[in-house]
């Protein structure tokens, strides 16, 4: 159990060893202590539930020895398609090349990564000091202990990369290719981890607030488009950012933050503690791989909490004035972005050409690439002109997905709780309402995913029930914003986590939970 400092339950405020909770009042410290006991006898005296078994358990140690046997990996394929399986030295020469572009990387020797891990150690702690100073009673507030000793200094790692295959970029299953490749480098256990988390939640509401293209998710985009008409003869274009995070470079990177920090009118000490923070996360990405250790010098790292924000400014901020200029000619009628990826109504043909090449010419690194015409795939939509245009001049669209997605659905055998199985499907139920601009595409996509869940063995009358539960009537509330500040909390709060295991579920942890709460 935990609590919190302040008043305000931040969602940046996770447990960790050095995270001390300020005491709460009398009552709820009596209601910790009786809980607390009530638990702990309740575990004891109950008896050990048998544990889940998954009819499947029997085919990994066999898939395992095949794997091993034939000296093969497997891997994830990007966009969640799937798995793919290939021979282990092409899996080692595809991560070895890419790290071997001298353009981003820098081989680093063992002692001079030790060296540099502990100055930056070092950094962080004397930014974070000056920035979180102690009290008169020379404690300093929780953040500074979640940001400094997140990971103490004796269990630093360094960061892992590992391959997602794109294998949406193949134009066939022709097995003697192999498919483009994106590098993640997961920044778990890092001198920085915490650090570029605190960046991200302080900063990035700010960036949202001055870009008004960033495009959040798909029900914006369906928003956007349900809300403005277009003339017949408009053009649709979508083109994204290749390799976006890679190709940004540093220096020029931290200099338009630190601009953007400015414009945002955030304070000077702010400006200058966010500037040296971001300046210590991506000056300092040291990766390791099969014992070697690599530096990164150029873009960030796919897998850092910072990339997305730092990526985000520095593309709005390099395109804004383009867009800006076309926009207020009327050639560019609607242009929204949701990282590397543009969604663009031209007035014409013509307009598009022009607005791509010049994007194109902003800097030597930046490309985009894309399509343009009647027709267009955006995330999960397939937007195009038909009878809703026709009769509204409002564009169509409908649920899209990649031709490799091989549907990986839990199935119904997993030894997932139900409320999790039950849940998935409502939620994708609810994709398939929001995503149909009309009743008719939404039954046609509805009929297909009961098929390919009815072969995950899920039982005819659990899916009767989820359907009848998801129906399109309720198409406006899916579609509705949430207000960011109405699950703000006002109040002190306490929070129990626990993790999940057959015992745990076992407890009835909500009915002892309440039992003494009032």
């Amino acid at each position: 159990m935990f609590g919190l400092d302040s008043v305000r339950l931040s969602p940046l405020y996770f447990p960790n060893p050095s995270f001390e909770p300020d005491k709460g009042c009398r009552a709820l410290e009596a209601y910790i202590r009786i809980t607390k006991k009530l638990l702990m006898q309740t575990a004891a005296s109950s008896p050990k539930p048998a544990p889940c078994r998954d009819p499947h358990s029997k085919d990994v140690p066999h898939l395992l020895r095949h794997l091993k046997t034939n000296d093969l990996v497997c891997c994830m394929a990007d966009k969640n398609l799937g798995l793919c399986v290939l021979k282990r030295n092409d899996y080692h020469d595809l991560l070895h090349n890419y790290l071997q572009d001298s353009s981003c990387f820098r081989r680093l020797t063992c002692d001079t990564v030790h060296k540099r891990q502990l100055r930056t150690y070092d950094t962080l702690m004397s930014l974070c000091s000056d920035y979180w100073p102690a009290n008169d009673k020379g404690k300093r507030p929780n953040i500074f202990h979640y940001v400094t000793e997140n990971t103490p200094v004796d269990k630093l790692s360094f960061i892992r990369p590992y391959l997602l295959l794109k294998m949406h970029k193949l134009k066939s299953m022709d097995t003697s290719t192999l498919p483009p490749v994106r590098l993640i480098a997961p920044c778990m256990n890092t001198v920085t981890e915490a650090l570029s988390r605190f960046l991200d939640y302080h900063i990035y509401p700010s960036y949202v607030a001055a870009d008004d293209h960033v495009l959040k998710d798909t029900p914006s985009l369906i928003r956007d488009l349900e809300s403005q008409a277009f003339h017949p003869d408009c053009v649709l274009s979508v083109h994204d950012i290749a390799a976006l995070y890679p190709n940004i470079p540093i220096r020029e990177g931290l200099q338009s933050f630190h601009e953007f920090l400015i414009e945002a009118n955030f304070c000077e000490k702010d400006v200058a503690f966010f500037t040296a923070a971001l300046q210590l996360c991506m000056r300092n990405q040291i990766l390791q791989y099969n014992g070697d250790f690599y530096l990164q010098i150029r873009g960030t790292a796919m897998g850092s909490p910072i990339a997305v924000l730092f990526a985000n400014v520095y593309v709005f901020r390099l395109a804004r004035n383009l867009v800006k200029r076309y926009i207020n000619t009327n050639r560019l009628l609607l242009y929204k972005r949701l990282i590397d990826d543009m969604f663009c109504v031209f007035n014409t043909t013509a307009d598009a050409h022009y607005f791509w090449s010049e994007f194109n010419a902003l800097n030597a690194n930046i490309k985009a690439t894309g399509h343009t015409g009647e027709e267009v795939i955006m995330l999960d939509l397939h937007i195009y002109k038909a009878a809703k245009f026709a009769a509204s001049h409002k564009l169509d669209f409908k649920l899209y997905a990649k031709p490799f997605n091989r549907y990986g659905y839990i199935p119904s055998t997993s030894c997932h709780p139900e409320a999790s199985k039950r849940s998935w499907i409502k939620t994708e139920l609810q994709r398939i309402v929001r995503n149909s601009c009309n009743y008719t595409l939404y039954l046609e996509a509805r009929k297909r995913f009961v098929t390919r869940i009815q072969a995950r063995k899920y039982s005819t009358r659990t899916i009767k029930k989820m359907c009848k539960a998801v129906t399109y009537d309720q198409r406006s509330t899916y579609l509705t914003e949430r207000d960011p500040n109405a699950d703000e909390v006002t109040v002190p709060k306490a929070m129990f986590i626990t993790k999940y295991t057959p015992q745990t579920n076992a407890l009835k942890l909500n009915k002892i939970l309440r039992k003494h709460w009032n």
